[in-house]
């Protein structure tokens, strides 16, 4: 196998470096100030130029293309704990590290309001618990359409009496209809409930 001509290389980390730097212009151009809620319950603080102290690194990375996604792999830690992005990388730090000045790099600071965070939650349990009532509410009621298909042309049913457990039947629109299945065999329809 032979090695990738060093021209190549050279050229790989120059676009790798000029699309991180594009990444860190976009943010940082016109510089996010203050905290910004980026979801509910969930802080974001942008140190544009700024790098944690590596005395605080906590040993985790990830890649991330631009600062805005090392904020969505930040926000996941729980607890929360500082991150800086550089290069394409983001790195997460343990709470209360310190920041220092560092070109092209970006510090995140997460912060989680968990009250209204709690609040969401109860609220998704809430909306789960409702719809699941109107799901159930749903099924009970709607028993489909009637069949408007033509009336049995086929044989007679010659299968054995139902010797199992009894069914309950309920009469509902489409009784006795006439159900064509795909493979063209026809069978009348019954509601019933077990």
């Amino acid at each position: 196998m032979r090695a990738a001509p060093t021209s190549l290389v050279g050229l790989a980390l120059f676009f790798g470096l000029a699309n991180a730097q594009n990444a860190y212009d976009n943010t940082c151009q016109s510089p996010p100030s203050g905290e910004q809620e980026i979801k509910p319950g969930v802080m974001v603080t942008y140190g544009c130029g700024s790098i944690h102290d590596s005395n605080d690194y906590d040993n985790i990375q990830k890649t991330t293309a631009t600062p805005e996604d090392c904020v969505s792999e930040c926000a996941k830690r729980s607890p929360e704990g500082p991150c800086s992005w550089h290069s394409g990388i983001c790195y997460f730090y343990k709470a209360g590290a310190n920041a220092a000045a560092w070109p092209s790099a970006v510090t995140v600071t997460i912060r989680k309001d968990w009250d209204k965070l709690n609040a969401a939650y109860e609220q998704c349990q809430t909306d789960k618990t409702t719809i699941d009532g109107q799901l159930t509410a749903c099924q009970a009621s709607n028993t489909g359409p009637p069949n408007t298909g033509p009336p049995n042309t086929g044989p007679p049913n010659t299968a054995p009496p139902n010797t199992g457990p009894p069914v309950r039947t309920r009469i509902c629109p489409g009784d006795g209809s006439i159900v064509t299945a795909p493979n063209g065999k026809k069978y009348e329809a019954y509601c019933s409930q077990g």
